[in-house]
C-alpha cells in the first residue's frame, strides 16, 4: 500500500514533519500506552477504538500520534478524513482508493486483505450514514489482526454497544481536556515563557486547540497583553467559535447558546425565561445533544472555553444585547433560588447563581469553578473533631485550636466537613457559628468571637430574640483559606444566613483581608 510501502526508508520532509508532531505534542500517556500496546500484539485486544470529544480537544492531533506510531511499527496505515469523503459505500470506495492505489472497485478488497491494516477515520460524526455499514459489512471482514479508529464529536452509536458481539473487541475513549502537568508541556513546546503558563492554562481551561491559539496570540502580541485579556482578541474568538458554533440552525438557537454559555448550566425553565412562549423543550433536547455540551446534575453545562468563546462574543459583538442577556440569567437564578425546595435545591440554586460571578474581571479571581473541584460540604461528624482541630493547629496555632475543640463540643451544628471520593478524612471544614446574648455573655473563651460581639455591641446591639453569625473558621489542609474553596464557604454561609430568623449581624473571619477586601466590597458586606 502507498502508506506502508514508505516503512523503513528515509522519509525526507514527511519523517521531520512527524518529528515537528511528536514535539509539539503533549499528554494523552493513557491513550497513547493503550494503542502501542494494541500494536505490540500479535492478535490485539480490540478491533475498533472509537475517540469523541469536543471540537479542538485534540483528537486529529491523536489520531496522527497514533498513525506515527502504526507506521513505525511496520503496519500499512490508510487515514481518511470524514469532511473530505462522501458519506456513501460508493464515496468510501473512492476515498480508500486514492490512499491504495487501487480502483476504487477494487478498493475494499485491498482492505480486506492486508493483515497489517491501521484504518482510522477521523470526523467520524459527518460518516454517520455509513456507521451501520461499517459497523456490519466492511469492519468484520477485516483482518483479524487489523486496528480500526474512529474520532468523531458524539459519542459512539447505541448499536455497536448494545451489539454483545462487539463488546470485547471495541474501546471507547471519551478525550478531556488536557490536565495541568501536561498543559504546561504543550505550551512549553509552543514556546510560551513559564512564568505565564499558569494564567494561559487558567484562561484555556486545559483545552489543546485554546492553549494552541493562545500560544500563537502571546507569541504575536509583544504588547505584553495581560493574560486574562488574551481571550478579548477577536481572532482568537473567531477561531475558537467556528470550530464550535459554524452552524446554529435559527436565532432562537442562537440565543440559548448565548444563555447556557452565560449561566453556566442551561435548564428547561432558563430556555423558557430567556425565549419567552418558544419551544424551551425541543430547543434545550437540541442543547443537550451538541457535541461540546455534558449533562450535569443540576442541568446542561456547555464546555468551559466553548461558554468563554461565546460570552466575549456576544459581550464584543453586542454590549447591550450582553447586558440584556445577564439581566435575564440573573432574574431567572435569583428565582430558582427563592422557588427552590429543601436545602439541597436551594443550595445547588444558589451555586449556578454565584457562578455568574465568572464573568466579572472583579470577582473572577476569587473563585474556581473548574471542572477539577472534587470536594463538597456534609455536616461534620464527631469522627472528625481529631482532624478539624489538627488542620486549625496547622494553620492557625494552638491557641486557635482549643477554640475550635471548644466551639465542637459545644456548637457541632455549625461544622461542615470538606469531602472527597479519595479519603474518609474531611480535606477541611467550615464552621459558621450562631451567637446570641447567652452564649455572648456566657462562658465562651473566644475572643475573636467576643470582639465581634463588642462591635455589633457598638454599633447595632443585638435586640431580644436576635443573633450574629460568626464564619468563625475556613480551613483546608492544603491551602488554608484559599479561591478553590472560596465557592463552598460562600454558598455555605448564604444558606446559613438565609435561613437564621433573627439574623443581625454577619462576620467572617479572614486571615488575608487584604486579598479578598475587593470581592467584600463588591457585594457590599
Amino acid at each position: 500500500m502507498a502508506e506502508g510501502a514508505m516503512a523503513g526508508r528515509d522519509r525526507g520532509i514527511a519523517g521531520r514533519l512527524a518529528a515537528e508532531r511528536e514535539r509539539g505534542f503533549a499528554g494523552r500517556e493513557a491513550e497513547l500506552e493503550l494503542w502501542s500496546t494494541a500494536l505490540d500484539r500479535e492478535v490485539p485486544p480490540f478491533s475498533v477504538l472509537y475517540l469523541h470529544g469536543p471540537g479542538g480537544v485534540g483528537k486529529s492531533a491523536l489520531i496522527q500520534q497514533y498513525a506515527d506510531l502504526a507506521e513505525r511499527a511496520g503496519r500499512d496505515v490508510v487515514v481518511l478524513d470524514g469532511r473530505r469523503v462522501d458519506s456513501s459505500p460508493t464515496g468510501f470506495r473512492e476515498a480508500v482508493a486514492e490512499h491504495v492505489g487501487a480502483e476504487p472497485v477494487q478498493a475494499l478488497e485491498a482492505l480486506k486483505s492486508t493483515a497489517n491494516l491501521v484504518l482510522i477515520l477521523d470526523t467520524y460524526e459527518r460518516l454517520a450514514p455509513l456507521d451501520g455499514w461499517l459497523r456490519t459489512a466492511l469492519v468484520p471482514e477485516l483482518s483479524s489482526r487489523a486496528l480500526v479508529v474512529l474520532a468523531g464529536r458524539t459519542p459512539l452509536s447505541s448499536e455497536w454497544i448494545l451489539d454483545p458481539s462487539w463488546s470485547r473487541l471495541l474501546r471507547v475513549v471519551s478525550l478531556r481536556n488536557l490536565e495541568g502537568a501536561a498543559a504546561r508541556e504543550l505550551l512549553r513546546a509552543r514556546g510560551v515563557d513559564p512564568s505565564m503558563h499558569e494564567d494561559v492554562n487558567a484562561l484555556a481551561h486545559g483545552h489543546p486547540l485554546a492553549l494552541v491559539l493562545l500560544a500563537e496570540v502571546l507569541a504575536s502580541a509583544p504588547d505584553d497583553r495581560p493574560v486574562a485579556e488574551l481571550l478579548d482578541s477577536p481572532e482568537v474568538v473567531e477561531q475558537l467559535l467556528a470550530r464550535w458554533v459554524d452552524r446554529v440552525p435559527t436565532a432562537a438557537h442562537r440565543k440559548v447558546l448565548y444563555a447556557a454559555a452565560h449561566a453556566g448550566v442551561a435548564t428547561e425553565g432558563l430556555v423558557r425565561d430567556v425565549l419567552g412562549d418558544a419551544d424551551g423543550a425541543g430547543l434545550f433536547d437540541w442543547l443537550r445533544d451538541l457535541p461540546f455540551s455534558q449533562i450535569v446534575p443540576s442541568g446542561v453545562a456547555l464546555h468551559d472555553i466553548v461558554a468563554d468563546a461565546l460570552n466575549t462574543e456576544l459581550r464584543w459583538r453586542d454590549p447591550d444585547g450582553w447586558a440584556a442577556m445577564h439581566n435575564l440569567v440573573t432574574m431567572h437564578l435569583r428565582a430558582r433560588i427563592v422557588r427552590a425546595v429543601g436545602a439541597t435545591q436551594q443550595l445547588v440554586a444558589l451555586q449556578d447563581f454565584l457562578r455568574l460571578y465568572r464573568l466579572n474581571p472583579l470577582t473572577r479571581p476569587f473563585y474556581d469553578w473548574s471542572d477539577e473541584q472534587t470536594e463538597w460540604l456534609e455536616p461534620a461528624t464527631s469522627a472528625d473533631r481529631d482532624a478539624i482541630v489538627a488542620m486549625t493547629r496547622e494553620h492557625e496555632g494552638s491557641r486557635s485550636a482549643e477554640q475550635a475543640a471548644w466551639w465542637f463540643e459545644h456548637q457541632p451544628e455549625s461544622f461542615w466537613a470538606m469531602r472527597s471520593a479519595t479519603s474518609e478524612v474531611p480535606a477541611g471544614f467550615i464552621c459558621n457559628l450562631r451567637v446570641d446574648t447567652e452564649i455572648a455573655t456566657g462562658s465562651c473563651p473566644d475572643d475573636v468571637v467576643l470582639a465581634m460581639w463588642e462591635h455589633a455591641r457598638q454599633h447595632g446591639p443585638v435586640r431580644s430574640g436576635e443573633c450574629i453569625r460568626v464564619v468563625r473558621f475556613w480551613i483546608h489542609r492544603e491551602h488554608h483559606q484559599g479561591v478553590a474553596t472560596h465557592h463552598l464557604v460562600t454558598a455555605r454561609s448564604v444558606m446559613d444566613w438565609m435561613s437564621t430568623p433573627g439574623l443581625a449581624w454577619a462576620f467572617v473571619k479572614l486571615e488575608d483581608m487584604d486579598f479578598f477586601e475587593p470581592i467584600f466590597a463588591f457585594i457590599d458586606f
